[in-house]
């Protein structure tokens, strides 16, 4: 009676030592999940805010690039035309690449007063990565007209045409500024886009013969 007392005793304790294994194994395993899930959470966190601030960062310099660019090299043409200071253009230029700027001291334009003219750029490239600190764009500008008078009465000379290009500008950040610093000429005379309304003045019109 004592053997079968005992034996039981020994099975009720084999049993409550299983229960308690398998509670602590369960224990161990839900810390294992819970462990990972914070980690993986976090890693999910941190990978959507470096995404963001990369986009943010990308879209920051898009932006200053396209100011840099667009008022920049408008600037240029207004000095060229107007024969005016090149001061202003520091703040869009590298002044090493300016110094070397063939066109802007050509004086193609002192002959005239110019009063008003059509500047047109189109951006039709742009790379620039979070990390960069040099870009790339490619542009064409054009100014398809121009409105001048000699200075001279007795000049009958016709005022210059402003050729059109297609630049492929370099940009790099100096000091935390994005500054142009060279431009590259890839086209000269690039074809217009084609208008997106038809051009009514290629209409053929009359009236037919019989």
């Amino acid at each position: 009676m004592d053997e079968n007392i005992k034996s039981k005793k020994r099975k009720v304790a084999r049993r409550d030592e299983r229960s308690k294994a398998q509670k602590q194994a369960d224990s161990v395993s839900v810390a294992r999940r819970s462990v990972w899930y914070i980690l993986r959470t976090i890693l999910i966190i941190f990978v959507v805010i470096v995404l963001c601030y990369g986009v943010f960062t990308e879209a920051m310099y898009a932006s200053n690039l396209y100011i840099i660019v667009t008022v920049g090299m408008e600037t240029r043409a207004d000095c060229i035309l107007m024969s005016g200071g090149t001061m202003d253009l520091s703040n869009y230029f590298d002044e090493h690449w300016l110094s070397a700027d063939t066109d802007l001291y050509a004086g193609k334009y002192d002959s005239f007063h110019v009063e008003s003219y059509d500047y047109r750029i189109a951006i039709e490239k742009f790379v620039v990565y979070p990390w960069s600190t040099q870009a790339k764009l490619v542009v064409v500008e054009r100014i398809p007209s121009i409105s001048a008078e000699a200075f001279d009465a007795n000049n009958d000379q016709p005022v210059p045409v402003w050729e059109s290009v297609r630049y492929e500008i370099s940009a790099e950040k100096v000091d935390g500024k994005w500054l142009i610093t060279g431009l590259t000429v890839l086209e000269r005379d690039p074809e217009p886009d084609p208008a997106n309304t038809p051009d009514l003045s290629q209409l053929e019109t009359g009236v037919p013969t019989r």
